[in-house]
């Protein structure tokens, strides 16, 4: 899939499947990081990605609410 159609995906979810649609909870910019991370992921050794996700959040809610309006795209 291209960049725009993985945004897409994650922003507006996927109907009668289990990817939930997160463009209302989370902005426009976020979802492009998360798009970055789901393109990244396949060339990440094990390693590399227990450093990367050893720096996130351990609360997405507290994560999210941190990020107030950041991430209502307002």
């Amino acid at each position: 899939m291209s960049p725009a159609e993985q945004f897409w995906i994650i922003k507006h979810g996927v109907k009668l499947s289990a990817m939930p649609a997160w463009g209302k909870t989370h902005s426009d910019p976020l979802i492009w990081d998360m798009v970055a991370f789901v393109r990244k992921l396949p060339s990440l050794s094990p390693g590399e990605y227990r450093e990367l996700v050893a720096g996130a959040p351990a609360d997405h809610d507290a994560m999210m609410k941190q990020m107030g309006s950041a991430t209502s795209g307002k």
